[in-house]
């Protein structure tokens, strides 16, 4: 009865007992010849034995140990929670001196980083990796290390869920199974809650009083398979969930979930538990409360999570309608979520499953927002025109609300910006008496885009200003961050440069708090970020921003935006003297999209222009996209870079009616730049008085107005020369010794290292105010 570990580490230590099977000698024997070979060992110099995994042994191996260690030292290793009773008992027995206990603790998370540290395991990421197999194994090194081995072996290596080996299942199970049938039932329960785990959960669920459960819970406590309210560690809970037979599972999560209802628990928990149970109408319910709470408080990822969920539970329920209703609901989370290439996956779903004429208004009217996300107004108005028209036979005007306001968005895409206001403005007296506030906050966004689509810009602010009111009453961060970041835009046009970049950085801070999102939402905000830096001369924060954005668009495959992000950073890479990188910049696939790709144009003829080359066709190519769109903006910087390639007259004409064109629409930035170069054509004309006059009026507008599309110290290399030429000798030197400092201190705090050079000597501006400087000393 011997056990044959112990035998044979006894018969490797003691030689002299000879290799005979256990049964060739009685167990009284085969004691007294191991306590007389210790005994003649000990004298020889023997200093103790040393025994590991004696949770393995057998009653009458341990039943021994006594006896030896009444002459020698013993080292005996066992699992704590499966100390065998025999040795317990001797345990209990001894004190003082005779015994001394070490406990090996688990190992802790920084404990655990080290080891995998150590291990170098290629796929294994310490950082990433210690904290969660920490909590899964407690800390226990053998499950860590059999936790490790099964991730190294799985197809593609680590998950977001950390498997249980066979053998760690089977150690587990073995110490439940040595549990009162008491413990194990408590313990199953608090498996399949979870999270969810509690006394009162426990009583109510076994339909036990409390105190009932004390005996159980101590137990479980003691096997260490509970601490506090939950397991040790995740190990334990899964392979005790596993051990439940499914029929049974269900009932005991219904039972779990009904109470988790009765005491008003987040439904996220509780739509867990209610599709564990296989009530997927119940669960579908529970999943899209969750979604709305998550949308309050600006939690898109997990609203789309349980959005998805919900309408899964419902496909699985049966119930048609509810699931298209629900996929209806997800679609504007899943753009920003998703992207809008899984949005669109969704949408043609719900065309397919589409059997009413309010179902297909509502699925045309969805395919309408993702078409004009990613920029595509003509399947978008092809859309939202299909849309109206079926809503025009139903019996509520909200579904020609939606159809309608989406008809207006694409149509101002297409530069038909009366024909979209026309759409739009009929239902501003029906949002304002009986729409929510949701559909007062599209309406206002959407007539913002309108507006700044024709270019009025003071009607502009005024409707993104109640669109962000409706946004903050509803704690919409997503909306909150889109709406500050065309806010951004607004103010750029106007030529508040600081302040654009303000709402920029503002609407990042909030995309920030929403947290990752995917979508092109994030990346857009980013290249306003980019592109209000660069005005500012920030230049190495908006390199950054734009490696940000690109990196979002090129993972979704938004050509549309590649190409607005890009077209910014060539004039960011042009400012910095980085010629041939600009020109890399803008070979992007081309979008429909008519006045981007005529910007992209546009700087394509700039840096010929630069490097002395005729930019003559491209800024063909520019006028000839801009007949396919009208783009007030994007033609006022086309007419003026196509005035620094004609003779000055024709200029000078350009410059005035540009001038004039720009003052009425209220596009501060590009009235700027007109009167610079306006400046400048009537300096080179011999009109000094006339370029005084144009500088004068400059120089009021200069601390808070910045010049569209214009490098900042370009203003003082004009302002130099005509204040010369009105015998201005100091104020002209002010300007050169402000725009040099200004041009140093950017250099030293915002250039690269690797641009630096070219900033200072191929800048052709900095160039020259830097020679004008060194011979004014």
């Amino acid at each position: 009865s011997i056990d044959a570990r112990l035998r044979a580490e006894l018969a490797r230590v003691l030689p002299e007992l000879g290799n005979a099977p256990a049964d060739a000698m009685n167990e009284a024997r085969f004691r007294q010849a191991v306590v007389q070979a210790l005994d003649a060992r000990r004298s020889a110099g023997l200093a103790g034995l040393a025994l590991d995994d004696l949770h393995f042994a057998d009653a009458a191996s341990l039943e021994l140990l006594p006896s030896l260690a009444v002459e020698l030292p013993l080292a005996l290793a066992v699992r704590g929670a499966e100390t065998p009773a025999a040795l317990a008992a001797w345990q209990g027995e001894e004190g003082g001196a005779a015994l001394v206990e070490v406990a090996l603790p688990p190992l802790t998370e920084a404990d655990v980083r080290q080891l995998l540290v150590s291990l170098a395991l290629d796929g294994i990421d310490p950082e990433r990796l210690a904290a969660p197999l920490a909590q899964h194994t407690g800390g226990n090194p053998y499950f860590v290390l059999e936790t490790l081995g099964a991730l190294v072996a799985q197809p593609g290596g680590t998950s977001d869920r950390l498997p249980t080996t066979p053998t760690v299942g089977a150690l587990i199970e073995r110490r439940l199974g040595q549990l009162s049938p008491a413990a194990l039932r408590l313990a199953r329960v608090a498996a399949l809650a979870g999270a969810d785990f509690n006394a009162a959960l426990a009583a109510h669920v076994l339909q036990s009083h409390p105190l009932d459960l004390t005996e159980a819970w101590v137990e479980l406590e003691r096997a260490h398979v509970l601490r506090g309210d939950g397991f040790v560690h995740d190990l334990v809970g899964d392979v005790a969930a596993r051990a439940v037979p499914g029929p049974i599972a269900a009932f005991l999560h219904r039972g779990i979930a009904e109470y988790l209802e009765a005491q008003s628990v987040a439904p996220a928990r509780i739509a867990q538990h209610y599709a564990e149970a296989g009530a997927w109408r119940r669960a579908a319910d529970f999943h899209l409360l969750a979604a709305n709470d998550a949308r309050r408080a600006s939690r898109r990822i997990e609203e789309v999570g349980h959005r998805e969920s919900a309408f899964a539970c419902l496909d699985r329920a049966g119930d048609a309608e509810a699931a298209f209703e629900a996929r209806c609901a997800s679609v504007e989370s899943l753009i920003l979520v998703r992207g809008v290439e899984y949005a669109q996956r969704v949408i043609e779903d719900m065309l397919a499953m589409a059997r009413t004429d309010t179902q297909r208004a509502a699925a045309l009217t969805a395919r309408a927002t993702a078409a004009l996300m990613a920029a595509d107004h003509v399947t978008g108005v092809a859309s939202a025109r299909k849309a109206l028209a079926l809503a025009h036979g139903l019996g509520t005007p909200w579904p020609r609300f939606e159809a309608a306001r989406l008809l207006a968005v694409g149509l101002a895409q297409q530069g038909k910006t009366d024909e979209a206001e026309a759409e739009l403005a009929p239902f501003e007296e029906l949002v304002a008496t009986e729409g929510s506030v949701e559909q007062r906050g599209h309406f206002w966004s959407d007539m913002a885009y309108v507006l700044n689509s024709a270019r009025r810009l003071g009607r502009t602010a005024d409707a993104l200003a109640r669109a962000i009111d409706c946004a903050r009453e509803q704690r919409d961060l997503a909306e909150l961050a889109m709406l500050t970041t065309n806010l951004a835009t607004v103010h750029g046009n106007l030529g508040h440069v600081e302040q654009a970049y303000e709402h920029a950085l503002r609407a990042r801070a909030l995309q920030v708090e929403l947290g990752a999102t995917g979508g092109p939402i994030g990346g857009v905000i980013e290249a306003h970020v980019g592109l209000y830096a660069t005005a500012l001369g920030l230049y190495d924060n908006a390199l950054q921003a734009f490696e940000r954005a690109l990196d979002i668009f090129r993972r979704d495959g938004q050509t549309m935006w590649i190409a607005v992000c890009s077209n910014s950073l060539a004039m960011t890479l042009i400012e910095l003297g980085q010629f041939a990188r600009a020109r890399k910049a803008l070979e992007y696939e081309v979008p429909a999209v008519s006045h981007v790709a005529a910007r992209g144009a546009l700087l394509a003829a700039r840096i010929a222009r630069l490097l002395g080359s005729s930019p003559a066709a491209d800024l063909q190519r520019a006028r000839e996209c801009l007949e396919h769109g009208d783009d007030y903006y994007i033609h006022a910087l086309l007419e003026l870079e196509r005035a620094e390639s004609v003779d000055t007259h024709q200029a000078l004409d350009i410059c005035e009616a540009t001038l004039r064109a720009a003052e009425s629409r209220e596009f501060g930035g590009i009235a700027m730049k007109a009167r610079l170069l306006a400046a400048r054509a009537c300096l080179d004309l011999g009109d000094i008085a006339a370029a005084v006059a144009h500088w004068d009026a400059l120089e009021a507008f200069l601390p808070r107005l910045h010049a569209a599309d214009c490098y900042p110290p370009t203003a003082a290399a004009i302002g130099r020369k005509i204040l010369l030429a009105h015998d201005e000798a100091d104020r002209a030197a002010a300007q050169v010794d402000a725009a040099v400092a200004w041009i140093h201190q950017t250099a030293r705090d915002h250039v690269p290292d690797a641009f630096q050079d070219s900033f200072l000597h191929r800048n052709p501006v900095n160039r020259a105010l830097l020679t004008a400087r060194s011979r004014q000393r």
